[in-house]
């Protein structure tokens, strides 16, 4: 090894650190730190980054709620049942303040074929979320 592995990997972590701090910065000492995604389970990662992070405030990780799930899915289902109403996902749903999100990913993207995306997928210019709290519009 040439040790580039090793200064990119410094250089992730350094950058998440940065991160994390812009982030404590702006919202105050969060009560936990939680590491979640593919990269979270690589032990010898995962211990690394957790033990940067813990000055910043405990680290655990997500864990999950289906074995054979990706993160991405999983977030997506507690979202998805937040939307609906009624349990803990409700309060993340209201946390995130998810109801009043309006636009798309599509309305911040400055390149050439921006246009023809947002023609090809009218849809995600939609301006007001599709339920309703407690129910389906």
């Amino acid at each position: 090894e040439d040790g580039r592995a090793a200064a990119a990997l410094e250089a992730f972590i350094e950058d998440l650190l940065k991160r994390v701090a812009g982030h404590v910065a702006v919202t105050g000492e969060p009560r936990e730190i939680v590491l979640s995604g593919r990269l979270a389970r690589v032990p010898a990662l995962r211990d690394a980054v957790a033990g940067r992070l813990a000055r910043f405030a405990p680290v655990r990780d997500a864990g999950g709620i289906a074995e054979h799930a990706s993160e991405a899915a999983q977030g997506a289902a507690l979202i998805a049942q937040g939307l609906l109403g009624g349990g803990a996902e409700e309060a993340l749903v209201d946390a995130l303040r998810l109801r009043e999100a309006r636009g798309s990913a599509l309305d911040h993207l400055y390149i050439a074929e921006a246009d023809a995306l947002r023609r090809r997928h009218p849809q995600s210019r939609r301006v007001s979320s599709p339920v309703a709290r407690g129910g389906s519009t």
